[in-house]
């Protein structure tokens, strides 16, 4: 009499652990790609809405004439070019992932943004600068806004700027 057997003999799964192995081999560079792929993309849009907000702030401010005050009110306007030169603010983080901004004043949250706007490990820096008027025309104050943040091991800067022209 013949018996038969059901299951797998242990070739079969020996060959299949094998190609299992191999095809997850193949796709882990893809996975790895795309949560990379992911989170660059995460971290451009964060930081492309944080410069468009602090421009629209500004921009709605200037129109309405009000001011942006500093933490206890110095500076008056965080967003004021001075007669001559530039000015240049950065908003305070503790994390370290966050890149170092030189010769810059910093400061806690203001009313142009604040640490409730952003994450902590970007960095926000702010340039006022009074552009030269032609006689007769009004003045032009010039705001550069820069969010930078760290990408990787290896801790590439990558950044993201705007610049907005508003009427003094």
């Amino acid at each position: 009499m013949e018996m038969r057997r059901s299951g797998f003999t242990l070739i079969e799964v020996l060959i299949a652990s094998v190609v299992f192995v191999l095809v997850l081999a193949g796709t882990m560079p893809l996975v790895v790609m795309s949560i990379n792929t992911g989170r660059n993309g995460y971290d451009l849009s964060r930081a492309t809405d944080a410069v468009t907000m602090v421009m629209d702030r500004v921009v709605t401010a200037r129109k309405v004439g009000a001011k942006l005050p500093g933490p206890g009110g110095n500076p008056s306007d965080v967003s004021e070019a001075p007669e001559s030169g530039e000015r240049c603010y950065s908003l305070a983080t503790d994390d370290h992932r966050a890149p170092e901004i030189a010769n810059c004043t910093e400061l806690e949250g203001n009313g142009l943004i604040s640490r409730e706007d952003l994450d902590d490990r970007y960095a926000v820096q702010w340039v006022t600068k009074r552009e030269t008027a032609l006689p007769g025309a009004p003045a032009i104050d010039n705001i550069t806004v820069t969010v930078s943040w760290k990408k990787g091991a290896n801790g590439r800067v990558r950044r993201v700027s705007g610049v907005v022209r508003v009427p003094r």
